[in-house]
């Protein structure tokens, strides 16, 4: 699909700029409200529509990749984008938007799955090359869409449901203990409450592919965008992918191998043990100790997996 088609239904010439200014100058830190009228319209579009976002901006940033390589151009999303009036403010403020949403308590499953479709298009516009000079990187904005699977899944869904299920004739009703999480104590008050909401198995399975799309977009981001003087966000990263190691169950041994194109990692913790591998290059910061930092996060045979992978090989990543 075409991408100027794919941005129409954001309405982005409706948005007013007074509103695109006061959430920049919040810094994505707090979701700003916004006319009521525009907020029907942008919820219209639905899930469909950002996915249909997500792949057009995605076949045209492969475009500009092959077309770099051949003739050195490589503006071509950007020139789209300003040729056509595109403002590129507004287009990061509607999708923080949507972004922050998902954080709020008792978020539904559209505004998760609109959110992390949201969070994948900005990843992917900052992986675009020249998405500094033309003002799009926001580090707090870039933190948030990377953490948004915190957000977005429901803590333990499904399996801690079955489980209390085949266990309560047992338990006498008691509740399964949690499992250990590293989030504040408040955190975990609104994790617990959130249980109390209803996920049907194809709620699960659209926030689960929503998901899967988001981190394959920090996969081209880390692919691309040097991350070596942002420490934090490198940080960051090297969490959420520690985290998601246990997203999912996976058959078969994880493996640190490069696919050949990023579609081949089918499962959540196979992208993530590929997405600490990439943290790994020198791009993203020395070697040794971002190998030490993540020896620290990981379980011993994950963490021995990683340092085998980088010993027995210098060039991580090209």
């Amino acid at each position: 699909m075409d991408l100027l088609v794919a941005l129409q239904f954001l309405n982005l010439n409706q948005v007013p700029q007074d509103w695109v200014d006061a959430v920049w100058d919040l810094e994505f830190t707090e979701r700003k409200p916004i006319e009521d009228i525009i907020e029907d319209e942008l919820r219209a579009g639905g899930e469909k529509s950002f996915r249909n976002l997500y792949y057009s901006l995605l076949d045209h940033a492969a475009e500009q990749q092959q077309s770099a390589g051949r003739d050195g151009a490589s503006q071509g999303v950007w020139v789209i984008l300003g040729e056509n009036g595109v403002s590129l403010k507004s287009l990061v403020a509607v999708l923080s938007h949507f972004v922050l949403a998902v954080r709020a308590k008792g978020a539904s499953v559209q505004q998760r799955v609109c959110g992390l479709y949201a969070a994948s298009v900005y990843l992917l516009l900052l992986g675009i090359p020249g998405s500094i000079a033309n003002k799009v990187f926001h580090e707090v904005l870039l933190d948030t869409c990377s953490d948004l699977t915190t957000h977005c899944w429901p803590q333990e869904s499904g399996r801690k449901r079955k489980k209390d299920c085949l266990k309560s004739s047992q338990a006498d009703g008691k509740r399964s203990k949690p499992q250990r999480r590293d989030a504040p104590e408040t955190e975990m008050d609104e994790e617990e409450e959130e249980e109390e909401l209803h996920f049907s198995g194809q709620d699960l399975i659209k926030i689960r592919d929503a998901i899967a799309h988001l981190v394959q977009s920090l996969l081209h981001l880390l692919q691309t965008f040097p991350l070596k003087d942002r420490p934090h966000s490198a940080s960051n990263c090297a969490q959420i992918f520690s985290k998601l190691l246990y997203f999912e169950p996976v058959l078969g041994e994880l493996t640190f191998a490069a696919p050949r194109v990023l579609s081949e990692l089918k499962s959540v913790p196979e992208m993530a043990f590929y997405g600490l591998k990439l943290l790994c290059s020198p791009k993203h910061g020395d070697q040794k100790e971002v190998g030490c930092k993540l020896h620290h996060k990981l379980s011993t045979p994950h963490a021995a997996l990683l340092g085998r992978d980088v010993m027995s090989s210098r060039k991580i990543i090209a």
